[in-house]
């Protein structure tokens, strides 16, 4: 029997001698249903069809399968945009509620070194020290700087720019990562070379990045953990270990190591920059953070042999300005989600593998 972890509730209470009316409704209408940011989980299938769900109990599929596994999913404005599996093309929707049916190139240079989810980012908030916010969406190339980017939602058609003259070096970029206070991180794998971007008006400036592992150790990725930097490496000699940055980059301090040796990192998130998650191929989650100094087993509610290959984080804000927190994670026997940080997984759709999640 596998164990449940309660999880209480807290009742408002009424303030007898003035009123009977909740102190979570209005007009008559309750506060905590009311959504005002809502979200929307899209997932891919091993043979590269697009499902999605607004509230991770109803799944939809948006597109018929084409054959070919995704790696990479992102969404901008009303456009979904994918990347096959060790394809250089970034593909785009004609955008649309339920009108996805047809998707096309929309840039063609995407580094074929590159790995994983963070090789496209769908900027949030993004602005050029106060002035005009853009929505943007950066690639990494294998030329030119090593970024590209597009302020139209990816659009086909729309134009892509290389950062040119910017502070960057010539060569390629394998991740992205933005953290929640703005700034913006492309790294390489191979090289170690670590750069940031703290807004649209200024240059990208290299961070020091010590504490790091060798340069060209493989498949070492960044992510962001609220205001800190992750490194996470899902292959090398290094393979299983992760580190964290409380200094945008410049220093890296060495996580403990999963238990039992396990060394098969698939991925990892912050999640909602209060806890690490990380997820293996044979070995399910684990969690570190919240009150816990070591990795704890979070696979609770898992099918057994479940292998786990993408992870996201979404969340649904309130007009009583509640925050109820989701993460969700693609498999190899379905799609999970988690109402509380990790601890415990309940299966939302079922029925095949899944590669990709955003």
């Amino acid at each position: 029997m596998r164990r449940i972890n309660l999880v209480s509730t807290i009742s408002c209470v009424a303030l007898a001698a003035f009123s009977l009316q909740s102190c979570d409704k209005s007009n008559g209408i309750d506060n905590n249903q009311v959504i005002t940011k809502p979200y929307t989980v899209h997932f891919v299938d091993t043979s590269g069809q697009i499902y999605y769900t607004n509230d991770g109990e109803t799944v939809r599929p948006l597109t018929t399968s084409d054959g070919f596994a995704v790696s990479a999913i992102e969404t901008s404005g009303p456009n979904i945009l994918f990347r096959k599996e060790n394809s250089t093309i970034l593909f785009a929707s004609d955008g649309g509620e339920k009108k996805y049916t047809n998707f096309n190139p929309t840039f063609t240079d995407i580094n074929p070194a590159s790995f994983g989810q963070s090789v496209v980012l769908q900027l949030e908030n993004y602005n050029d020290t106060g002035a005009e916010v853009s929505d943007r969406i950066y690639v990494v190339t294998a030329q030119n700087n090593g970024i590209a980017f597009n302020d139209s939602n990816a659009s086909v058609g729309a134009q892509w720019f290389y950062e040119t003259n910017s502070g960057l070096p010539s060569g390629g970029f394998t991740s992205l990562a933005q953290v929640t206070s703005g700034q913006v991180f492309a790294f390489d794998d191979q090289t170690n070379n670590l750069y940031m971007k703290p807004d649209l008006a200024t240059a990208w400036s290299k961070k020091n990045g010590s504490g790091l592992p060798p340069a060209g150790d493989g498949n070492l990725f960044i992510t962001s953990m609220g205001t800190d930097l992750l490194a996470v490496s899902v292959g090398g000699t290094n393979r299983g270990t992760i580190l964290r940055s409380t200094d945008m980059g410049d220093n890296f301090s060495l996580l403990p190591a999963l238990p039992n040796g396990v060394t098969d990192l698939t991925t990892a998130i912050g999640a909602f920059g209060k806890v690490i998650i990380a997820c293996t191929r044979d070995n399910g989650v684990y969690r570190f953070g919240g009150n816990n100094a070591t990795w704890e087993s979070s696979s609770f509610g898992l099918d057994v042999n479940t292998r786990i290959y993408g992870i996201a984080q979404k969340n649904n804000l309130y007009k009583n300005e509640a925050n109820r927190e989701y993460v969700y994670i693609a498999t190899s026997t379905g799609i999970y989600r988690s109402d509380d940080l990790g601890q415990n997984w309940i299966k939302v759709f079922t029925g095949r593998p899944f590669t990709a999640i955003q």
